[in-house]
Formats: structure tokens, sequence, C-alpha cells
């Protein structure tokens, strides 16, 4: 059988129907949904090896969570890199700053997290990233306070 070429008006209609779906919602809920949408799908086929200590369900919910929370996380960091003027091929060596001390607040709190992001900035720095960024990055999106 051979398949038939659609119109412009098809296409259009095609189209329309998809982004009626996607009205009212932003461009950054859209791609974690997706994202999610894809893992649940994963996690359906096997692909994804399931936790034991919870169903696919929990799963499901628990990476949603955390792909709002990135998704969120990365946000703040872009704005902040912008009004800082940090030339946007660098914005992928501060995001994963940011994904780093996001995975030290899970893991410290108090005055161990502290010293620990302090550890980290010495590290990130003496790969080329700006000190004042990441410190701005600490101290604003994640509400670390570096200084006693």
């Amino acid at each position: 059988m051979k398949h038939k070429k659609p119109n412009q008006a098809e296409i259009r209609a095609r189209i329309k129907r998809f982004l009626a779906g996607w009205e009212g919602t932003d461009a950054r809920l859209r791609a974690v949904d997706k994202q999610c949408r894809r893992y649940e799908l994963k996690l359906k086929q096997g692909q994804v090896k399931p936790r034991a200590d919870s169903d696919l369900k929990t799963q499901a919910e628990r990476y949603r969570a955390a792909a709002e929370r990135d998704s969120a996380r990365n946000s703040q960091v872009k704005a902040l890199l912008s009004s800082k003027g940090v030339l946007y091929l660098q914005f992928f060596h501060y995001l994963s700053f940011a994904r780093h001390i996001d995975k030290l607040m899970r893991q410290y709190s108090g005055q161990p997290l502290r010293i620990e992001a302090l550890t980290a900035i010495g590290r990130w720095v003496t790969m080329g990233l700006d000190q004042k960024v990441l410190g701005a990055i600490c101290e604003q999106v994640f509400n670390i306070t570096l200084l006693v």
C-alpha cells in the first residue's frame, strides 16, 4: 500500500491538535513531562531497572519530582549566569557544578555542607570557573551561607 503525502492543511491540523494539549504550560514543564513519559515507558518495557524497595508508580513519581527540581534549579542557575555575564559556552560547566552542589545538599547539612561546598568551589576554580559566580550559585540558588 502506497502512503499518500499529506497536504499543508492536514499538516497544520495535526500540529494544531498536538499543540492543543500543551496550552497553558511553559517550555520547561513540557520538557520535564516528555522526559518523564519516556522514563515511565522505559520502566514498563524493562529497559530501566526497577528499585527493589518500591513499585513502578512510586519510582516514576520520585523521578518526576527529581526532574522538576532539577529543571527549576537549572532555570535559576541560568538566570544567575546571565545576570553575571557568563558566556553561554560556559553554562554547561556551571550547571555541572550546580548538580554537584545539589548532590552534596542531599548528603550533608549545616556546617559539613558548608565545608563541602567550599571544597567544591576550590576544585571547580582550579578547572577555570569564576569563584565569585560559584559562590553566588551556592548562596542565591541553594541558600548555603559560605561566610561565617
